[in-house]
Protein backbone atom coordinates (compact mmCIF):
# COMPACT_ATOMS: atom_id res chain seq x y z
CA UNK A 1 0.00 0.00 0.00
CA UNK A 2 2.93 2.51 0.48
CA UNK A 3 4.57 1.85 -2.34
CA UNK A 4 0.94 2.69 -4.44
CA UNK A 5 1.02 5.57 -2.73
CA UNK A 6 4.81 6.62 -2.83
CA UNK A 7 4.55 5.84 -6.80
CA UNK A 8 1.16 8.14 -7.69
CA UNK A 9 2.23 11.25 -5.23
CA UNK A 10 3.41 14.00 -7.53
CA UNK A 11 7.22 14.60 -6.07
CA UNK A 12 7.70 18.38 -6.51
CA UNK A 13 11.77 19.69 -7.03
CA UNK A 14 12.25 23.04 -5.26
CA UNK A 15 12.27 25.15 -8.35
CA UNK A 16 8.88 23.52 -9.17
CA UNK A 17 7.60 24.58 -5.18
CA UNK A 18 9.02 27.54 -6.12
CA UNK A 19 7.29 28.66 -8.86
CA UNK A 20 3.74 26.94 -7.73
CA UNK A 21 4.57 29.52 -5.24
CA UNK A 22 4.85 32.14 -7.40
CA UNK A 23 1.51 31.26 -9.51
CA UNK A 24 -0.24 31.29 -6.54
CA UNK A 25 0.92 34.71 -5.26
CA UNK A 26 -0.16 36.01 -9.08
CA UNK A 27 -3.27 34.78 -9.13
CA UNK A 28 -4.35 36.09 -5.56
CA UNK A 29 -2.71 39.34 -7.03
CA UNK A 30 -4.98 39.20 -10.13
CA UNK A 31 -8.05 38.67 -7.77
CA UNK A 32 -7.40 41.70 -5.57
CA UNK A 33 -6.09 43.81 -8.58
CA UNK A 34 -10.03 42.97 -10.10
CA UNK A 35 -11.62 43.05 -6.74
CA UNK A 36 -10.85 46.77 -5.96
CA UNK A 37 -10.87 48.06 -9.63
CA UNK A 38 -14.57 47.69 -8.79
CA UNK A 39 -17.03 50.08 -6.95
CA UNK A 40 -17.19 51.40 -4.02
CA UNK A 41 -13.17 51.93 -4.40
CA UNK A 42 -12.96 55.41 -6.34
CA UNK A 43 -11.62 56.11 -9.17
CA UNK A 44 -8.33 55.60 -9.73
CA UNK A 45 -8.62 52.33 -8.57
CA UNK A 46 -10.82 51.62 -11.61
CA UNK A 47 -7.80 51.59 -13.49
CA UNK A 48 -6.32 48.40 -12.13
CA UNK A 49 -8.68 46.44 -14.28
CA UNK A 50 -7.19 46.70 -17.34
CA UNK A 51 -4.04 45.33 -16.25
CA UNK A 52 -5.62 42.84 -13.07
CA UNK A 53 -6.06 39.79 -15.28
CA UNK A 54 -2.22 40.23 -16.63
CA UNK A 55 -1.58 37.65 -13.83
CA UNK A 56 -3.95 35.40 -14.24
CA UNK A 57 -3.43 35.25 -17.87
CA UNK A 58 0.35 34.10 -17.00
CA UNK A 59 -0.18 31.51 -14.76
CA UNK A 60 -2.99 29.60 -17.07
CA UNK A 61 -0.83 29.83 -20.11
CA UNK A 62 1.52 27.44 -18.56
CA UNK A 63 -1.18 25.14 -17.86
CA UNK A 64 -1.98 22.28 -19.92
CA UNK A 65 -5.05 20.52 -17.77
CA UNK A 66 -8.43 21.45 -17.86
CA UNK A 67 -8.18 20.73 -14.20
CA UNK A 68 -4.81 22.93 -13.39
CA UNK A 69 -6.74 25.54 -15.53
CA UNK A 70 -10.04 25.54 -13.63
CA UNK A 71 -8.15 25.00 -10.18
CA UNK A 72 -5.98 28.23 -10.89
CA UNK A 73 -9.36 30.36 -11.82
CA UNK A 74 -11.48 29.28 -9.25
CA UNK A 75 -8.62 30.42 -6.99
CA UNK A 76 -8.43 34.21 -8.63
CA UNK A 77 -11.88 34.80 -8.93
CA UNK A 78 -12.59 33.19 -5.07
CA UNK A 79 -10.21 36.10 -4.15
CA UNK A 80 -12.22 38.62 -6.58
CA UNK A 81 -15.80 37.25 -4.88
CA UNK A 82 -14.36 37.76 -1.47
CA UNK A 83 -13.77 41.81 -2.21
CA UNK A 84 -16.90 42.39 -4.29
CA UNK A 85 -19.34 40.04 -2.35
CA UNK A 86 -18.16 39.81 1.21
CA UNK A 87 -21.28 42.25 2.53
CA UNK A 88 -23.96 40.27 1.97
CA UNK A 89 -23.29 38.01 4.46
CA UNK A 90 -23.40 41.00 6.86
CA UNK A 91 -21.02 39.41 9.18
CA UNK A 92 -22.07 41.67 12.01
CA UNK A 93 -22.97 39.95 15.64
CA UNK A 94 -26.65 40.73 15.18
CA UNK A 95 -26.93 39.19 11.84
CA UNK A 96 -29.28 36.26 11.55
CA UNK A 97 -27.06 32.89 10.95
CA UNK A 98 -30.05 31.93 7.84
CA UNK A 99 -28.14 35.31 6.01
CA UNK A 100 -24.48 34.61 6.72
CA UNK A 101 -24.89 31.40 5.80
CA UNK A 102 -26.22 32.45 2.40
CA UNK A 103 -23.92 35.05 2.36
CA UNK A 104 -21.14 32.26 2.91
CA UNK A 105 -22.61 29.89 -0.10
CA UNK A 106 -22.47 32.52 -2.63
CA UNK A 107 -18.63 33.23 -1.79
CA UNK A 108 -17.88 29.48 -2.50
CA UNK A 109 -20.35 29.32 -5.47
CA UNK A 110 -19.54 32.49 -7.35
CA UNK A 111 -16.73 31.87 -8.23
CA UNK A 112 -17.47 28.29 -10.22
CA UNK A 113 -19.24 30.35 -12.49
CA UNK A 114 -15.86 31.56 -14.04
CA UNK A 115 -15.01 28.21 -15.02
CA UNK A 116 -17.19 28.46 -18.01
CA UNK A 117 -14.73 30.89 -19.57
CA UNK A 118 -11.82 29.02 -18.78
CA UNK A 119 -12.93 25.42 -19.72
CA UNK A 120 -14.01 27.24 -23.33
CA UNK A 121 -10.19 28.15 -23.51
CA UNK A 122 -9.29 25.24 -22.83
CA UNK A 123 -11.47 23.34 -25.53
CA UNK A 124 -10.64 25.50 -28.00
CA UNK A 125 -7.02 25.02 -27.84
CA UNK A 126 -7.67 21.49 -29.12
CA UNK A 127 -9.25 23.43 -32.53
CA UNK A 128 -7.02 26.24 -33.06
CA UNK A 129 -3.95 26.98 -33.00
CA UNK A 130 -2.57 28.05 -29.47
CA UNK A 131 -1.32 31.53 -30.05
CA UNK A 132 -4.60 32.61 -30.76
CA UNK A 133 -6.77 31.00 -28.36
CA UNK A 134 -6.09 33.90 -25.64
CA UNK A 135 -7.60 36.31 -28.26
CA UNK A 136 -10.99 34.18 -28.19
CA UNK A 137 -10.73 34.59 -24.35
CA UNK A 138 -13.30 37.42 -24.66
CA UNK A 139 -15.89 36.13 -26.05
CA UNK A 140 -16.16 32.86 -24.03
CA UNK A 141 -16.20 35.68 -20.84
CA UNK A 142 -18.81 37.59 -22.53
CA UNK A 143 -20.92 34.38 -22.80
CA UNK A 144 -20.20 33.68 -18.90
CA UNK A 145 -21.80 36.91 -18.35
CA UNK A 146 -24.85 36.71 -20.47
CA UNK A 147 -25.62 33.49 -19.12
CA UNK A 148 -25.04 35.41 -15.35
CA UNK A 149 -27.37 37.75 -16.73
CA UNK A 150 -30.45 35.48 -17.95
CA UNK A 151 -30.48 32.63 -15.52
CA UNK A 152 -31.75 32.43 -12.00
CA UNK A 153 -27.86 33.02 -11.23
CA UNK A 154 -28.36 36.73 -12.34
CA UNK A 155 -26.05 39.15 -10.75
CA UNK A 156 -25.19 41.45 -13.54
CA UNK A 157 -23.05 43.91 -11.43
CA UNK A 158 -20.34 41.93 -11.31
CA UNK A 159 -19.61 41.89 -14.97
CA UNK A 160 -16.47 44.13 -16.28
CA UNK A 161 -18.71 46.46 -17.97
CA UNK A 162 -20.18 47.61 -15.02
CA UNK A 163 -17.00 47.65 -12.76
CA UNK A 164 -15.97 50.59 -15.06
CA UNK A 165 -19.08 52.70 -13.51
CA UNK A 166 -16.87 55.00 -11.72
CA UNK A 167 -14.71 55.75 -15.16
CA UNK A 168 -17.18 58.35 -16.64
CA UNK A 169 -14.93 59.11 -19.93
CA UNK A 170 -14.27 55.77 -20.86
CA UNK A 171 -17.93 53.96 -20.43
CA UNK A 172 -19.68 56.31 -23.18
CA UNK A 173 -19.35 54.09 -25.87
CA UNK A 174 -21.88 51.85 -23.82
CA UNK A 175 -24.47 54.00 -25.62
CA UNK A 176 -23.25 51.77 -28.38
CA UNK A 177 -21.70 48.87 -27.29
CA UNK A 178 -23.18 48.24 -24.07
CA UNK A 179 -22.02 46.90 -20.69
CA UNK A 180 -21.04 43.43 -22.45
CA UNK A 181 -19.15 45.27 -25.19
CA UNK A 182 -17.20 47.22 -22.59
CA UNK A 183 -16.44 43.80 -21.01
CA UNK A 184 -14.69 42.66 -24.05
CA UNK A 185 -12.62 45.75 -24.61
CA UNK A 186 -10.84 45.21 -21.20
CA UNK A 187 -10.24 41.42 -21.60
CA UNK A 188 -8.23 42.81 -25.13
CA UNK A 189 -6.19 45.35 -23.39
CA UNK A 190 -5.24 43.12 -20.67
CA UNK A 191 -4.39 40.41 -23.32
CA UNK A 192 -2.77 42.75 -25.35
CA UNK A 193 -0.65 44.03 -22.27
CA UNK A 194 -0.12 40.43 -21.46
CA UNK A 195 1.29 39.71 -25.00
CA UNK A 196 3.66 42.79 -24.64
CA UNK A 197 5.07 42.04 -21.30
CA UNK A 198 5.66 38.37 -22.64
CA UNK A 199 7.35 39.29 -26.05
CA UNK A 200 9.34 41.68 -23.83
CA UNK A 201 10.66 39.23 -22.08
CA UNK A 202 11.46 36.72 -24.94
CA UNK A 203 13.05 39.86 -26.81
CA UNK A 204 10.81 40.05 -29.62
CA UNK A 205 9.59 42.98 -31.51
CA UNK A 206 5.81 42.01 -31.55
CA UNK A 207 6.32 43.80 -27.39
CA UNK A 208 5.69 47.07 -29.30
CA UNK A 209 2.85 46.18 -31.57
CA UNK A 210 0.83 44.66 -28.93
CA UNK A 211 1.37 47.53 -26.48
CA UNK A 212 0.40 49.69 -29.05
CA UNK A 213 -2.82 47.82 -30.17
CA UNK A 214 -4.08 48.13 -26.63
CA UNK A 215 -2.77 51.78 -26.50
CA UNK A 216 -4.54 52.95 -29.26
CA UNK A 217 -7.84 50.75 -28.05
CA UNK A 218 -7.92 52.63 -24.94
CA UNK A 219 -7.08 56.14 -26.62
CA UNK A 220 -10.21 55.77 -28.86
CA UNK A 221 -12.85 54.76 -26.11
CA UNK A 222 -11.45 58.06 -24.47
CA UNK A 223 -11.88 60.60 -27.44
CA UNK A 224 -14.79 58.51 -27.81
CA UNK A 225 -16.19 59.62 -24.52
CA UNK A 226 -14.43 63.30 -24.48
CA UNK A 227 -16.93 63.53 -27.31
CA UNK A 228 -19.97 61.86 -26.12
CA UNK A 229 -19.52 64.09 -22.80
CA UNK A 230 -18.64 67.34 -24.47
CA UNK A 231 -21.92 67.19 -26.57
CA UNK A 232 -24.17 65.77 -24.44
CA UNK A 233 -26.92 68.37 -23.54
CA UNK A 234 -27.79 68.53 -19.82
CA UNK A 235 -31.76 69.39 -19.63
CA UNK A 236 -32.28 73.08 -18.14
CA UNK A 237 -35.19 71.33 -15.93
CA UNK A 238 -34.58 70.52 -12.10
CA UNK A 239 -36.20 69.76 -8.96
CA UNK A 240 -34.90 69.28 -5.31
CA UNK A 241 -34.76 65.78 -4.45
CA UNK A 242 -34.62 65.13 -0.09
CA UNK A 243 -33.10 62.02 0.31
CA UNK A 244 -33.58 60.22 3.95
CA UNK A 245 -31.18 57.86 5.61
CA UNK A 246 -31.60 57.67 9.14
CA UNK A 247 -29.00 56.03 11.09
CA UNK A 248 -30.77 52.92 12.54
CA UNK A 249 -29.32 49.91 13.82
CA UNK A 250 -30.91 48.01 10.23
CA UNK A 251 -31.53 44.90 13.08
CA UNK A 252 -33.43 46.71 15.31
CA UNK A 253 -35.48 47.92 12.25
CA UNK A 254 -36.54 44.27 11.48
CA UNK A 255 -38.60 44.51 14.84
CA UNK A 256 -42.11 45.36 13.90
CA UNK A 257 -43.07 46.68 17.15
CA UNK A 258 -40.66 49.64 16.10
CA UNK A 259 -43.43 50.95 13.25
CA UNK A 260 -44.29 54.32 14.62
CA UNK A 261 -40.73 55.20 16.12
CA UNK A 262 -39.68 54.60 12.78
CA UNK A 263 -42.55 56.67 10.73
CA UNK A 264 -42.10 59.76 13.04
CA UNK A 265 -38.44 59.73 12.54
CA UNK A 266 -38.85 59.18 8.85
CA UNK A 267 -41.13 62.24 9.07
CA UNK A 268 -39.47 64.53 10.90
CA UNK A 269 -36.61 64.11 8.55
CA UNK A 270 -38.44 64.19 5.45
CA UNK A 271 -39.81 67.43 6.75
CA UNK A 272 -36.58 69.22 7.37
CA UNK A 273 -35.53 68.48 3.52
CA UNK A 274 -39.46 69.99 2.78
CA UNK A 275 -38.66 73.00 4.50
CA UNK A 276 -35.50 73.19 2.26
CA UNK A 277 -37.64 73.26 -0.92
CA UNK A 278 -37.95 69.13 -1.79
CA UNK A 279 -40.59 68.22 -4.08
CA UNK A 280 -39.36 64.31 -4.44
CA UNK A 281 -38.63 62.46 -0.97
CA UNK A 282 -36.80 59.28 -0.89
CA UNK A 283 -36.17 56.65 1.51
CA UNK A 284 -34.33 53.78 1.81
CA UNK A 285 -34.66 50.21 0.56
CA UNK A 286 -36.56 47.83 2.61
CA UNK A 287 -38.09 51.14 4.56
CA UNK A 288 -40.15 49.33 6.75
CA UNK A 289 -39.73 45.60 7.76
CA UNK A 290 -43.85 44.24 7.00
CA UNK A 291 -45.97 44.56 4.12
CA UNK A 292 -47.04 48.13 4.83
CA UNK A 293 -49.74 47.95 2.37
CA UNK A 294 -51.30 44.53 2.94
CA UNK A 295 -54.52 46.48 4.23
CA UNK A 296 -53.04 45.45 7.94
CA UNK A 297 -51.10 48.70 8.73
CA UNK A 298 -53.81 51.42 7.82
CA UNK A 299 -52.68 53.88 10.75
CA UNK A 300 -49.08 54.21 9.64
CA UNK A 301 -50.24 54.29 5.86
CA UNK A 302 -52.90 56.91 6.72
CA UNK A 303 -49.76 59.01 8.69
CA UNK A 304 -47.56 58.75 5.59
CA UNK A 305 -49.97 59.64 2.64
CA UNK A 306 -51.45 63.07 5.21
CA UNK A 307 -47.89 64.23 5.24
CA UNK A 308 -47.24 63.76 1.76
CA UNK A 309 -51.00 65.97 1.20
CA UNK A 310 -49.53 68.49 3.81
CA UNK A 311 -46.62 68.96 1.82
CA UNK A 312 -47.89 68.22 -1.51
CA UNK A 313 -44.90 66.09 -2.59
CA UNK A 314 -44.04 62.85 -3.81
CA UNK A 315 -42.20 60.05 -1.80
CA UNK A 316 -40.36 57.29 -3.75
CA UNK A 317 -39.36 54.42 -1.15
CA UNK A 318 -38.06 50.79 -1.17
CA UNK A 319 -40.77 48.50 0.34
CA UNK A 320 -41.09 45.08 1.45
CA UNK A 321 -43.96 44.75 -1.41
CA UNK A 322 -47.23 41.65 -1.76
CA UNK A 323 -49.72 40.94 -4.14
CA UNK A 324 -52.64 38.97 -3.61
CA UNK A 325 -54.47 36.61 -6.75
CA UNK A 326 -57.92 35.31 -6.16
CA UNK A 327 -58.66 34.45 -9.53
CA UNK A 328 -55.80 32.04 -11.19
CA UNK A 329 -56.02 32.71 -14.67
CA UNK A 330 -54.64 36.81 -13.70
CA UNK A 331 -51.41 35.70 -11.18
CA UNK A 332 -48.11 35.22 -12.13
CA UNK A 333 -46.47 31.28 -13.00
CA UNK A 334 -44.90 31.31 -9.39
CA UNK A 335 -47.27 32.71 -7.27
CA UNK A 336 -47.53 31.38 -3.92
CA UNK A 337 -50.91 29.54 -2.55
CA UNK A 338 -51.94 30.56 1.15
CA UNK A 339 -52.51 28.44 3.85
CA UNK A 340 -55.75 28.61 3.90
CA UNK A 341 -56.04 28.26 0.31
CA UNK A 342 -57.98 30.98 -0.71
CA UNK A 343 -55.71 33.19 -2.19
CA UNK A 344 -52.33 33.08 -4.45
CA UNK A 345 -49.95 35.93 -3.32
CA UNK A 346 -46.89 36.98 -4.86
CA UNK A 347 -43.81 39.07 -2.63
CA UNK A 348 -41.42 41.72 -3.88
CA UNK A 349 -38.39 43.57 -2.85
CA UNK A 350 -40.50 46.86 -4.68
CA UNK A 351 -39.18 50.69 -4.99
CA UNK A 352 -43.37 52.39 -5.04
CA UNK A 353 -44.15 55.24 -5.47
CA UNK A 354 -46.80 57.61 -3.58
CA UNK A 355 -48.53 60.81 -4.81
CA UNK A 356 -50.53 63.71 -3.22
CA UNK A 357 -54.09 63.65 -3.85
CA UNK A 358 -54.37 59.70 -5.15
CA UNK A 359 -53.80 56.51 -3.22
CA UNK A 360 -53.18 54.79 -6.34
CA UNK A 361 -49.00 53.09 -5.94
CA UNK A 362 -46.44 53.29 -8.14
CA UNK A 363 -44.53 49.94 -8.02
CA UNK A 364 -41.76 48.32 -9.56
CA UNK A 365 -40.37 44.80 -8.90
CA UNK A 366 -36.69 44.11 -8.63
CA UNK A 367 -35.93 41.72 -10.91
CA UNK A 368 -32.41 41.11 -10.31
CA UNK A 369 -32.13 39.50 -7.09
CA UNK A 370 -28.73 39.05 -4.87
CA UNK A 371 -28.68 35.55 -5.31
CA UNK A 372 -28.87 34.09 -2.18
CA UNK A 373 -29.22 36.76 -0.42
CA UNK A 374 -32.38 37.92 -1.63
CA UNK A 375 -33.49 34.84 -3.84
CA UNK A 376 -32.70 30.98 -4.31
CA UNK A 377 -31.67 30.06 -7.06
CA UNK A 378 -33.74 27.66 -9.31
CA UNK A 379 -36.00 27.54 -5.81
CA UNK A 380 -38.55 27.26 -8.04
CA UNK A 381 -37.36 24.20 -9.71
CA UNK A 382 -35.89 22.98 -6.52
CA UNK A 383 -38.10 24.24 -3.92
CA UNK A 384 -36.61 23.01 -0.77
CA UNK A 385 -34.08 24.78 -1.30
CA UNK A 386 -36.29 27.47 -0.12
CA UNK A 387 -36.60 26.40 3.53
CA UNK A 388 -32.96 26.23 3.82
CA UNK A 389 -31.86 29.71 3.13
CA UNK A 390 -35.02 32.12 4.39
CA UNK A 391 -34.67 35.07 6.74
CA UNK A 392 -36.99 38.28 7.72
CA UNK A 393 -39.49 39.18 5.60
CA UNK A 394 -39.25 36.82 2.62
CA UNK A 395 -35.72 37.61 2.49
CA UNK A 396 -34.01 34.88 0.09
CA UNK A 397 -37.99 34.29 -1.14
CA UNK A 398 -38.72 37.43 -3.39
CA UNK A 399 -40.56 36.89 -6.60
CA UNK A 400 -38.63 37.92 -9.42
CA UNK A 401 -40.29 41.11 -10.81
CA UNK A 402 -42.13 40.49 -14.15
CA UNK A 403 -42.83 43.93 -15.27
CA UNK A 404 -41.15 47.58 -15.77
CA UNK A 405 -43.65 49.46 -13.63
CA UNK A 406 -47.01 49.72 -12.78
Amino acid sequence: MKTFFRKNKEYLSLMERSNKRKDILLLIMSGILLGISFPPFPFPFTLLMFIALIPYFYVIEKRTSLAKINRATYLTFFVFSVITLYWVGSWQKQTDPFLMIAGGVLLFFNPLLFLIPSTLLYMSRKIFPRNITLFLFPLFWVTYEYLYMITDLHFPWLILGHGLAKFTVFIQAADTIGAVGLSIVVLLINIFLYKAIVSFRKKRNKSVYHFSAGLIIFTIFIIYGFYRLSTFKISTKTIRVGVVQPNLNPWNKWTTNNLSKLTVKYLTLSKKAVEKGAKLIVWPETAYPVFLFDGNYENTVDSIYSFIQENNVYLLTGMPDVRFYMNKSKMPPHAVKSVNGNYYYTTYNAILLLSPNTRLLQRYAKMKLVPFGERVPFVNQLSFLGSLFKWGVGLSGWNVGRDTVN
